[in-house]
């Protein structure tokens, strides 16, 4: 599953698995990293504003991100990225992996709190 909305003791939660720069089956803005960042950002958040239901999931309400990265000289301007597009009060990880596709700068595990009523 790409995301599954879940009951926590602390309430619901949108669990979003790993999501990259890939539209369709097409990886996207190969060796760009900068542009990778902004598709993964525009699936994550299509992927929040598609939950049915009366919960309603978006990236200000992100609580917890893992940042999956193959290159080590990424790290800062990922740094930066999370922190200009995620609520500082956001716990990121970062991971130093490999994707499962070579031509793949990022990808990112993230969970989501409902907007308030």
């Amino acid at each position: 599953a790409r995301a599954t909305v879940a009951g926590l003791p602390s309430g619901t939660r949108l669990l979003v698995s790993g999501t990259a720069s890939i539209r369709g089956e097409v990886s996207m803005h190969a060796g760009d990293l900068a542009m990778q960042i902004h598709e993964t950002f525009e699936n994550l958040a299509s992927l929040a504003a598609s939950v049915p239901g009366q919960s309603r999931f978006s990236l200000d309400r992100a609580e917890t991100a893992r940042v999956y990265f193959p290159r080590p000289a990424d790290r800062a301007a990922l740094v930066a990225a999370m922190k200009a597009r995620l609520p500082r009060s956001a716990a990121v990880e970062y991971v130093p992996a490999w994707i499962c596709r070579r031509e793949l700068l990022v990808e990112i595990e993230a969970t989501l709190a409902p907007s308030p009523s």
